[in-house]
C-alpha cells in the first residue's frame, strides 16, 4: 500500500479461504506483531493495523483441531506517499528592496487531508537577474515527513532593470 493516512493490515481473506479449503473445514487464525513467537506471545483474533510508512512484521497462527498450528511470518509494506512541492515564479521590477519568496508562493500537492507542510529558508533575490525560487520543506502539525517522498520542483525569482527618467 501507499500511505494514504489510513490503517493497513494483512490481506487474510484468501488466506482463510485456502486454508478452510486445504484442512476441509473452517480455521481459526490469530495474530501477533510481536518478535517471533514464543509461549508467552499474546495472539490477536484481527490482524494488526499500521498507519505510518514502513515495513511491518506480522506473524499468523492457523489453528485447526486436526492438524498441528501452522506459525508464519508475512509484511505489512506501506511505501512513502509521493508528493511534489512546487515554487512559483516571481518577477519585480528592481526598487532597491529584496524579492522574497513566501510560502504562499508554494504549493503542494498529493497530501493526505488533514497533513500539510511547513516552509522555511525561503530564497531572495535584490540585484537584477534570475535566481532559483528555494525554499526548505518540514512537517506541518500532524505531518510526518517520512511518510512522504517530496520532489521539490523551483520556480524563478526575478529583478528586472528600473527605468530611470528625467532628474532620476
Amino acid at each position: 500500500a501507499v500511505y494514504d493516512g489510513a490503517g493497513q493490515t494483512l490481506a487474510t481473506n484468501a488466506l482463510v479461504a485456502a486454508f478452510t479449503e486445504a484442512m476441509g473445514r473452517p480455521v481459526d487464525i490469530s495474530y501477533t506483531a510481536d518478535a517471533e513467537p514464543n509461549e508467552s506471545t499474546v495472539w490477536l483474533a484481527a490482524a494488526p493495523s499500521f498507519t505510518n510508512a514502513g515495513v511491518y512484521k506480522v506473524w499468523y497462527k492457523v489453528a485447526n483441531p486436526n492438524y498441528e498450528d501452522f506459525t508464519h511470518a508475512a509484511q505489512v509494506t506501506i511505501a512513502p506517499r509521493p508528493a511534489t512541492v512546487t515554487s512559483r515564479n516571481r518577477t519585480k521590477v528592481y526598487d532597491g528592496t529584496p524579492l522574497k519568496l513566501t510560502a504562499s508562493d508554494i504549493i503542494a500537492e498529493n497530501l493526505v487531508t488533514g497533513e500539510s507542510f511547513a516552509y522555511g529558508d525561503f530564497a531572495e533575490r535584490t540585484a537584477v537577474g534570475e535566481t532559483s525560487a528555494t525554499f526548505t520543506v518540514a512537517a506541518g502539525s500532524n505531518t510526518r515527513l517520512e511518510n512522504y517522498e517530496i520532489t521539490s520542483e523551483y520556480g524563478i525569482l526575478t529583478v528586472t532593470k528600473a527605468t530611470v527618467g528625467p532628474g532620476g
